[in-house]
């Protein structure tokens, strides 16, 4: 038996050798992967290698199945040279991946979104709606592609500006596990509201375990002079909140909770339930990880959590995590905060900057 190798990029491509060499009926007697190409091992590729020989009589045929009427090959040999066959055969009839059927354009694209921590669920889906929206002659210009990818991820980042509320305080709650920054947030919300604004501003911390947030929020609140007020109880919340009626805009601080620790949670929803919030953001940290975050959304949302305010965007590595926060809630977001100056870095969530700075686009 004269066996022959054939090595090639893809199992296709060898496999296609062989049959151009010995025919349909040329027997596979063994594949392996292997590295062709470079130089003493630097610069090679992987590919695949085929070892076959043409068909004798006595082994299996590359195609078809052992006739009816043939017996089934009885050695150890011919036994795994069926199986190899049946595989090869398989791997041969398989379409191709969705990535190798994508224009190089696109396909660079989505690697590009799973290297900013996009889900890959996600990523293949803006890329291949994206591809389903575009011309053959659109496709191989990158700025068209770039400009329906932006718009598509854009689509997906919900805003949404804070409600106003119809009569009264507009009652607003920050949410949301310890070290995601919601003092700081409501520092930099409260002296724009009041100064930019020019609204009356009222603040409220249930957060009385932390003495040093207290004081740093207190501290805040004496630069800006805005009354600030500790509460303890859901009843001395729905009191204080009562009262204060020449505010246009009341802020709270809560204590930083586990998304595990259900306990907490329901002791939480108690003062909020009593503040009756217009709205309840949950905010949540650029620089955090997946999994917490994701679970984080699923919990609070539980507790009334009705905004996503994103922080620390200016500590980010990479922005898929805005998108996987809000694709994973029916929470739109409202703020987003890039720095520690009080008040300047804050500002509206805009989805179309998101989408540039998800891409990797300079910011316009």
């Amino acid at each position: 038996m004269n066996a022959k190798n054939y090595k090639a990029a893809t199992m296709a491509e060898a496999l296609a050798a062989v049959k151009g060499d010995l025919g349909r009926d040329a027997v596979i007697l063994r594949t392996r992967r292997c590295r062709i190409g470079g130089w003493m091992g630097i610069g090679s590729r992987r590919a695949w290698e085929i070892t076959a020989a043409p068909h004798s009589g006595d082994l299996a045929p590359l195609t078809g199945v052992y006739a009816s009427d043939a017996p089934a090959p009885a050695g150890p040999l011919e036994g795994q040279i069926a199986e190899i066959k049946i595989l090869v055969e398989q791997l041969a009839r398989r379409p191709a991946s969705a990535a190798a059927q994508r224009p190089l354009v696109l396909q660079k694209l989505h690697d590009h979104l799973l290297a900013q921590d996009v889900e890959a669920a996600l990523a293949a889906e803006l890329i291949d709606q994206t591809a389903r929206d575009l011309t053959g002659q659109q496709m191989q210009d990158e700025s068209a592609v770039r400009t329906e990818l932006r718009k598509r991820i854009a689509a997906r980042i919900r805003t949404a500006p804070p409600a106003e509320s119809a009569a009264g305080p507009r009652v607003i709650a920050f949410v949301g596990p310890t070290g995601v920054g919601k003092t700081t947030t409501i520092a930099k919300l409260a002296a724009n509201f009041k100064i930019a604004q020019h609204k009356s501003v009222s603040l409220i911390t249930i957060d009385t375990y932390r003495i040093a947030a207290v004081d740093q929020l207190k501290t805040y609140a004496d630069i800006i002079e805005v009354p600030i007020q500790a509460v303890l109880s859901p009843t001395e919340m729905r009191r204080t909140i009562k009262a204060a009626t020449a505010a246009d805009v009341i802020l709270i601080d809560t204590t930083g909770r586990s998304p595990g620790d259900q306990l907490r949670l329901g002791q939480l929803r108690s003062f909020l339930d009593a503040a009756e919030a217009d709205e309840v953001h949950l905010v949540a940290s650029a620089t955090g990880n997946q999994a917490a975050t994701r679970r984080a959304v699923e919990k609070f949302a539980q507790i009334g959590a009705n905004r996503l305010t994103l922080t620390k965007l200016d500590e980010a590595v990479t922005y898929g995590l805005v998108l996987n926060m809000v694709e994973a809630s029916k929470a739109p977001l409202s703020y987003t905060t890039f720095g520690q100056e009080v008040p300047d870095d804050i500002a509206p969530a805009k989805a179309d900057r998101l989408a540039q700075m998800i891409l990797g686009e300079v910011l316009s």
